[in-house]
């Protein structure tokens, strides 16, 4: 029996509800996997999220695309989830026969939506996330 995905309000710092926009993402051996969020609100105010050397597994998907799964999600003026019961994580699983599963079994799958895109990120621990002002 296939268990059904929840999705919950990640709030890694309070007061993030806004209007976010994604500016740029790092994927490096040197840095880690970095996602900078600017909000269309305040051009001075920055997200930054950090998830250094943790991430197993990404996907970006222009927003077009994912419409259906950004529509139910942005009414609540939130850019920040969780998924629990993850697909993504079972389709991981899957196309590793189970070493995923074995090998990292608090994977987390973690979802940033902007306007232009939905990111989507399996890793093994939280990332550290900081208000910068500029």
């Amino acid at each position: 029996m296939e268990l059904k995905e929840q999705w919950i309000m990640w709030e890694p710092l309070s007061n993030l509800r806004g209007d976010y926009y994604r500016e740029y993402v790092i994927d490096s051996i040197n840095e880690g996997f970095k996602v900078i969020i600017g909000d269309h609100n305040n051009d001075k105010k920055k997200i930054h999220i950090n998830f250094a050397a943790s991430v197993r597994c990404y996907r970006d998907t222009y927003e077009t695309y994912a419409w259906l799964m950004q529509k139910d999600f942005l009414r609540n003026d939130s850019y920040f989830y969780k998924v629990i019961n993850s697909k993504y994580i079972q389709w991981l699983s899957d196309i590793s026969h189970g070493i995923s599963t074995d090998m990292e079994p608090t994977m987390q799958h973690f979802v940033i939506f902007s306007e232009e895109s939905t990111l989507e990120i399996l890793s093994r621990f939280e990332p550290e996330v900081t208000f910068i002002e500029e």
